[in-house]
């Protein structure tokens, strides 16, 4: 009786959500994080990205729906010119865009994006006093940027790889880097006033003033993030107008209060967590029959990402190679993936998600495969003998349901080894400033692609990116490096390739990380929503979306 009545309860929310929603052209969705600042120079973690770019704007951006992911032009006229060394890049902007309405313009020419606006913006991202988190992107990139950002970071001084010359911006870099124009596209980058940085200072990321398709209305990080229509958007490329009128990101961590509200037609789509797959999915992971009736739609997007638990290699305790090795052999992947990924995850052999170059297909990490009895022999290589020898690790996982249903799962899997573990709830501000702070021993995390590339993974790993940089393991292995610095400089090959590939082994067999699984990602559409596309750069991406009828 009571399944019945619960299905019932389902069917009569179902029914009426298409009623009950107000088609205002108001877009409700979920951030599932507590969005600490909207400065794009800190957008170095998904969340946080996608709320940065609703409002901000880069010279560059991914195309919404084309596939296999490239780059169009955004505030730049056109793609830009390319030297044929590959060292200048040379982008002219559009003309007459202006920033959202402030106090700080006095007047409407302040408001017009300039090429010295971009140039601030870069500065902004290389000053220390800022301690930007989007920093690695560019370290070590442009000519004469690392010298000024050393020498005291003067912004009246010019820096010989950045120039405006009327309304273009030229970059010249200390050395090739392939991947260089991709940083156009992520949200670090987009572009910032200087006459409002100027006014704001480092409060800026209370102030989030950009040329974007959505101003912020309301900034109220613990609750909600409200966004209104900037009616002077000018349509960039002749690109389709904006429809959506205004939007609201609700601050949910838990899932089921998200899910509630999605059934209720209170978010207008929602990514499908594991949590709650089985009561969206039948046995062969189609819709079930009560939610095609009310026309939602299951979008599954193979991700670009990799799930982990990082080890911070600096700990006194986790520098022991054979201690990593025996945590990630006691990691029982295949009873994970059933548990919290419904089957549907892929296992990772390396940190390089299989559909780009340097994934391998065939590559089999001898430290990936649960094995209790080989576990116990690494402990004995660590040096303990005697189980009570293992000091108590610590992990720093977040407050959400699924994340500490992970984290006593792992409790309990070690312990078959008598390896014991606590573990520590966070917010996700605590568990990035812990992380970035080096005082995180072990920490649940992943890693969407800022780009399609390997190098993006294997960045992680590069010594000089230790925190606050993103290599949050602190992992230093001078091979690697070498290896890694030769690589990011080569052009696209089967050379480089077999390279990547041989640096994402040395990672799977030093285990920085216990490499979890590549992810299958889920969502759900209501009806009234239009020209979505699931994607793994989605920023920006809601100036495409339109609400209309059932």
């Amino acid at each position: 009786m009571k399944l019945l009545l619960n299905g019932l309860v389902l069917m009569l929310i179902l029914s009426c959500q298409s009623e009950k929603k107000e088609l205002n052209n108001h877009l409700n969705l979920r951030v599932e994080v507590q969005v600490q600042g909207m400065d794009p120079i800190d957008a170095n973690e998904l969340y946080r990205s996608i709320e940065v770019a609703k409002t901000f704007e880069g010279l560059l951006e991914f195309d919404y729906k084309k596939r296999p992911y490239s780059l169009i032009p955004n505030l730049a006229q056109a793609m830009p010119e390319v030297s044929n060394d590959g060292l200048t890049y040379t982008f002219t902007l559009l003309p007459n865009i202006k920033f959202h309405p402030d106090k700080c313009f006095q007047n409407e020419n302040e408001r017009l994006l300039t090429s010295e606006d971009v140039i601030h913006s870069f500065k902004r991202l290389a000053d220390p006093k800022l301690k930007a988190k989007g920093w690695w992107m560019i370290d070590g990139r442009i000519k004469g940027l690392n010298e000024w950002r050393e020498q005291g970071a003067d912004y009246s001084q010019e820096i010989e790889g950045l120039k405006a010359q009327g309304d273009k911006v030229i970059f010249t870099l200390s050395k090739p880097f392939p991947q260089f124009l991709y940083a156009f596209a992520m949200p670090i980058t987009f572009i910032v006033s200087k006459k409002i940085s100027q006014c704001y200072g480092e409060d800026l990321l209370n102030h989030p003033i950009g040329t974007g398709p959505f101003l912020v209305s309301e900034y109220n990080p613990t609750h909600k993030i409200s966004y209104k229509k900037y009616s002077e958007y000018t349509n960039r490329h002749g690109r389709s107008e904006i429809q959506v009128e205004s939007i609201t990101s609700h601050v949910i961590v838990e899932d089921q209060p998200a899910w509630l509200k999605f059934k209720k037609g209170e978010l207008d789509y929602l990514q499908l967590k594991n949590t709650h797959y089985q009561a969206a999915t039948n046995e062969q992971g189609e819709l079930k029959d009560d939610f095609k009736k009310e026309k939602i739609t299951l979008w599954p997007s193979q991700g670009i990402d990799i799930t982990y638990v990082g080890m911070n290699t600096q700990d006194s305790v986790l520098k022991s190679v054979h201690l990593r090795r025996a945590l990630s052999l006691l990691y029982d992947r295949e009873r994970m993936n059933k548990l919290f990924y419904k089957g549907k995850g892929v296992k990772a052999e390396t940190v390089i998600p299989p559909q780009i170059a340097g994934g391998s297909s065939s590559y089999k990490s001898p430290y990936a495969t649960y094995n209790l009895e080989m576990a116990k022999e690494e402990l004995k290589k660590a040096g303990y003998t005697d189980v009570d020898q293992i000091p108590e690790l610590t992990f720093e996982i977040l407050s959400d349901t699924q994340s500490r249903q992970r984290g006593e799962f792992l409790q309990k899997l070690l312990s078959e080894a008598g390896v014991k573990l606590k573990l520590s709830t966070n917010t996700w501000p605590e568990l990035v400033r812990k992380t970035s702070t080096k005082s995180a021993q072990l920490f649940d995390m992943s890693w969407y692609a800022d780009y399609p590339d390997a190098e993006n993974f294997l960045q992680l790993f590069y010594g000089p990116n230790a925190s606050p940089g993103p290599n949050n393991s602190n992992y230093n292995n001078p091979e690697f490096n070498d290896l890694f610095e030769k690589a990011r400089l080569m052009q696209d090959s089967p050379e480089r390739t077999k390279l990547y590939a041989r640096l994402a082994q040395i990672i799977s067999e030093d285990c920085p990380w216990i490499i979890g699984f590549h992810r299958t990602d889920f969502y759900l559409t209501h009806p009234w929503v239009k020209n979505f596309m699931p994607s793994n750069f989605p920023f920006g991406y809601e100036k495409y979306l339109g609400l209309g009828s059932k």
